[in-house]
């Protein structure tokens, strides 16, 4: 995995296959893949905006706080598909682990028409990484 170090607050792009460590923790975030893209082209009719999966990996490693990422995989590891709706670029979804906010602002490219997809190697994030207070994203749901 190629991996940068970020700082909280900072946005940044993300390739497939790139990944990123916040400065001064052990929690990395990786871009495996986009596992399926329905967005409706720029130059579709669609009766919805339809929707992209991406998949992340992500490493918590438990600290003082004894605070842990659901759905481990007992090596520190969790997968995590995130499902982004909307027409056009702009979009935002999130996901919280340990105190941190992993947020999606935005996946390109956007397709233009059905009859030209787009390859792995050619999707980008662009995310954000923020401190919160906010609990850890499958916590809210217990």
């Amino acid at each position: 995995m190629n991996s940068q170090i970020v700082k909280s607050g900072e946005t940044f792009s993300l390739h497939v296959g790139q990944g990123i460590t916040i400065a001064n923790t052990e929690i990395s975030w990786e871009f495996v893949e986009i596992v399926e893209d329905t967005r409706c082209p720029q130059q579709g009719n669609c009766d919805s905006p339809g929707s992209i999966i991406v998949k992340l990996e992500n490493i918590f490693r438990e600290g003082e706080n004894g605070k842990k990422s659901i759905s481990s995989t007992g090596d520190g590891k969790s997968i995590y598909q995130l499902s982004v709706s909307g027409k056009g670029g702009e979009m935002s979804t999130y996901i919280v682990v340990g105190g941190y906010k992993f947020s999606i602002l935005k996946i390109e490219p956007y397709p233009d028409t059905w009859d030209q997809p787009i390859e792995q190697a050619d999707y980008v994030l662009r995310v954000k990484i923020e401190k919160t207070d906010e609990p850890d994203y499958l916590e809210q749901l217990e």
